[in-house]
């Protein structure tokens, strides 16, 4: 779970050996990817929202593309 320290989340994305997920608590859809587009991130979990929301990948497909 990360609250928003980027510089540190940076450095640990750096040194970590193994693919990194990050989870933002209540990011909104449209926001998903950007973890991912700052390098940041390996992988964003979407564990809630794909729980909440059943088409979630024909929503993420529109957001995305």
């Amino acid at each position: 779970m990360h609250l928003g320290n980027e510089t540190l989340l940076r450095e640990i994305h750096s040194i970590w050996t193994n693919p990194l997920l990050v989870n933002r608590a209540e990011r909104a859809l449209e926001d998903l990817s950007v973890d991912l587009d700052n390098g940041l991130a390996d992988m964003v979990p979407v564990g809630a929202w794909s729980l909440a929301n059943p088409d979630l990948v024909e929503r993420l497909k529109k957001v995305l593309h």
